[in-house]
């Protein structure tokens, strides 16, 4: 009965906290700080394919926000013991964010709790849940809004979108929601008693997680929130090829008030820039922009964050992330061999330049080119050439004086990658002088017959 013991700790264990300090998402980050944005946080880069609570803070992440009470709905904190199976409920009647619209979800009136959920199936670590939230009396409230305040390394496989909201003044981060009656103009909330709108939360839930989720209940009232309220349809065309390829990013945005006046994206990871994208002036909610893979980013997928601001009494701000897909991957220099044979010779003797076996390219590239140099002194001069990797002879050697001489002979290697990539090797090979032939005489024993 354990792991259904877990899965009730999980779920019931959305805690609804008005403070929300929790660690949130924090998006990907930045190499450098853009200078034409003030006061970025400048972070460490990040890996390729990492899932998005990994990835590190974005100076387009969170901002200092008046944390106006309006739209907080409720607050309190629920506990488990996932041993025995049970739960420890603790409602707070005083949240700090309370003013105005808390309490009459607090107040009860709701069969069954006025958020109920439904576990559906648990696959491969995903939880497939119904969250019911239930509207226990007469007030019409707009933009109704889950927000996973605190979820450690869990995720939200079909979220709508991130807020800045409910988090203290200047921290960097953003949280995921899935918002409710998405599917009705202004996402008016039903009025009460009775009112109801169910959402499907995909939770995924890795092993050894604490089964602990924070979250907070949002709307806005008396009419729909001031910031952006989605991010969506995200494409890209053009293939951002590791080495310098260009592509363009494409996101639909879409606000009440129809006031956006900066739609971003954080490309540092490509660019060292936080860049700003262009509306259609015939479909204004659809926004572009054309990214250079100016530091030869790798090939894989990558999380990108994207922002839309508008202004609104809470200074708050819409996000939602993206995977950027870059191709190809960075090439990698053939591997030399070379041998010189004989590698002693005398002054106006010749050896031969051989390309070794043991090159390759570790690429599967073809090697293309072969360039030898008689005289290696760091600089190499091509002095004999060929495409064949056939063995070149070396023009005579000079005289080396008294004292024996090596002379440094090099091969370079080059492929047919892209870029092309080329490599060195290097051998040695000795002069000796070329001394006289010495003739010696040697006197023996003989008779000397006088003539007759």
């Amino acid at each position: 009965m354990k792991p259904i013991f877990n899965l009730i700790a999980l779920l019931v264990v959305f805690t609804v906290m008005a403070s929300c300090s929790g660690s949130g998402i924090s998006p990907i980050s930045p190499e450098t700080k853009n200078e034409d944005i003030p006061n970025l946080p400048i972070s460490e880069s990040t890996d390729v394919n990492e899932d998005i609570p990994g990835v590190d803070y974005s100076p387009i992440a969170g901002g200092d926000i008046n944390e106006n009470p309006k739209g907080l709905l409720f607050a309190g904190t629920l506990e488990l013991d996932a041993e025995s199976g049970t739960i420890t409920n603790t409602v707070d009647r005083n949240p700090l964010l309370n003013w105005n619209i808390t309490s009459y979800l607090l107040s009860g009136g709701c069969a069954g709790g006025c958020i109920r959920y439904t576990i559906n199936s648990i696959v491969d670590a995903i939880w497939d849940i119904d969250v019911t939230i239930e509207n226990p009396a007469s007030i019409q409230t707009y933009d109704l809004r889950l927000i996973f305040t605190e979820i450690g390394n869990k995720t939200i496989e079909n979220l709508d979108g991130y807020s800045d909201l409910f988090d203290p003044p200047g921290a960097p981060y953003i949280n995921p929601f899935i918002a409710f009656m998405k599917g009705y103009i202004l996402r008016p909330f039903p009025f009460g008693p009775g009112g109801i709108d169910t959402q499907k939360v995909f939770l995924k839930w890795p092993v050894g997680d604490p089964p602990i989720i924070k979250y907070v209940v949002t709307a806005s009232l008396p009419d729909n929130t001031g910031e952006p309220f989605t991010i969506y349809d995200f494409v890209q065309l053009g293939e951002l090829h590791w080495n310098g390829g260009d592509c363009n990013l494409g996101i639909s945005v879409e606000d009440w008030q129809w006031d956006i006046t900066a739609v971003k994206v954080d490309t540092t990871r490509f660019n060292n820039r936080i860049m700003f994208l262009v509306s259609n002036p015939e479909q204004p909610e659809k926004y572009e922009v054309h990214v250079v893979n100016e530091n030869n980013v790798a090939g894989g997928t990558y999380p990108v964050l994207f922002k839309a601001e508008s202004p609104n009494l809470q200074n708050a701000s819409m996000y939602n992330i993206f995977d950027v897909i870059v191709t190809g991957s960075p090439q990698t220099e053939p591997v030399c061999d070379f041998y010189v044979d004989p590698d002693q010779i005398t002054s106006g003797q010749t050896t031969w330049l051989h390309p070794g076996p043991g090159i390759y390219d570790p690429d599967g590239d073809d090697i293309v080119l072969y360039e030898f140099d008689f005289n290696y002194d760091g600089a190499f001069e091509v002095m004999a050439s060929n495409t064949t990797g056939d063995p070149v002879e070396s023009p005579p050697a000079p005289d080396p004086g008294p004292d024996p001489v090596d002379i440094t002979m090099a091969l370079r290697i080059t492929d047919d990658g892209v870029p092309p990539l080329s490599s060195i090797c290097t051998d040695i090979v000795t002069v000796v002088l070329n001394a006289a032939p010495v003739c010696e005489l040697v006197l023996s024993d003989y008779e000397v017959n006088s003539g007759a």
